[in-house]
């Protein structure tokens, strides 16, 4: 069977290093990362995105992490909260 865009993505990061790739329904997903990495975070957060997803991506990284912000489909709301 072919492969959905999705899976072709993901098989294309694995080739760079990739070890966890999520999709999921809404910006939650940081306690995801957190499990997966036994609470140290990520190393790398690539967005697509952007918008409501930046400030999951910030709970999402590890300490000297990277954030790759490519695209920037959906604004950041004027007023929403960035954990820090």
């Amino acid at each position: 069977p072919e492969l959905s865009a999705r899976d072709r993505v993901r098989t294309r990061c694995a080739a760079f290093g990739l070890d966890l790739g999520l999709t999921t329904p809404g910006p939650k997903f940081a306690a995801a990362v957190l499990e997966f990495t036994d609470g140290r975070g990520a190393d790398v957060v690539l967005d697509l995105v952007g918008g409501p997803y930046f400030p999951e991506n910030l709970l999402a990284l590890a300490v000297k992490g990277r954030i790759m912000l490519v695209g920037l489909t959906a604004p950041l709301k004027r007023g929403a909260s960035v954990p820090v």
